[in-house]
């Protein structure tokens, strides 16, 4: 088994991707929204709400609506993934500059009873 160590950078490329694919999805999911809405509107709103134009315009707009705010869901939920791996790659840094710190500590402090 190969020998594995921690990697900041892979860790890094991954929070990258994760806001990457968080700037994308609310873009997909309006484009995917408005396609769904503008065919529902054209075949299932009543026909009193005007000519088919109008019904795919009205579903359209609410598709677009519809895909904007999951999309923010999904992107928000992206976001606070990434955001927990950044604050544990922070938790990674600032407990080795403190294992450094105290080991330099008690170096110093063995060197000066040695003395």
């Amino acid at each position: 088994m190969a020998n594995v160590t921690y990697d900041e950078g892979i860790l890094q490329k991954v929070v990258n991707d994760l806001y990457r694919q968080a700037s994308a999805i609310v873009a997909l999911a309006m484009l995917l929204g408005a396609f769904v809405g503008t065919g529902i509107g054209q075949f299932s709103f009543p026909k009193d709400l005007g000519d088919s134009s109008v019904r795919s315009g009205i579903g359209l707009l609410l598709g677009l609506l519809i895909g904007y705010f999951g999309g923010q869901s999904r992107a928000f939920s992206l976001r606070a993934q990434a955001q927990t791996l950044l604050l544990q790659m922070q938790i990674e840094r600032n407990t080795l500059i403190a294992a450094t710190e105290a080991k330099s500590k008690r170096e110093l402090q063995s060197a000066t009873v040695e003395d």
